[in-house]
């Protein structure tokens, strides 16, 4: 009786993750704006799992899009590129991440030399999108996203 009490709480923590990191695709998507910037900030200082870090850091670095000092600017810059890097070093495979980056180089300013992986992380997610685990519909949008980033970038 205990093993099916165990196993029944295992399985609505794995159902509870799992929705919160399709809350957190889902909101990375709208952030246009410091309001919707800080929700996303908000939604995932709670979440405790891994796979939500790239979009995480992604959001720290787009602070320095709404702060007038120049020194905080970079500091947000920095800290998240540096965790973020991390996390893809660490995580060399993740599609999502490698995602993530593929977003944060194509905005960010030239001086900033932060496209280096460009290319690559781009050329790495048309080729691997189809086997991923990722739920079809988010590879649907991946897929229309690094699309239109090809194009933009005329790759």
């Amino acid at each position: 009786m205990r093993w099916v009490f165990v196993i029944g709480v295992y399985v609505v923590s794995v159902a509870s993750i799992a929705q919160q990191i399709a809350e957190v695709r889902e909101q990375f998507h709208t952030i246009n704006n410091e309001e919707r910037l800080m929700a996303f900030i908000e939604l995932t200082s709670e979440i405790d799992d891994k796979k939500a870090t790239p979009y995480i850091e992604a959001a720290n670095m787009r602070m320095a899009k709404y702060t007038a000092n120049p020194i905080k600017k970079m500091k947000y810059f920095n800290d998240g590129k540096k965790q973020l890097e991390l996390y893809i070093d660490k995580n060399p495979f993740d599609i999502e991440a490698r995602y993530v980056r593929a977003l944060v180089q194509s905005e960010v300013p030239n001086f900033l030399k932060y496209n280096e992986q460009f290319n690559s992380d781009v050329s790495y997610i048309l080729k691997n999108i189809d086997n991923s685990m990722l739920p079809p519909d988010y590879k649907n949008i991946i897929k229309e996203t690094i699309n239109q980033l090809v194009k933009k970038h005329q790759l």
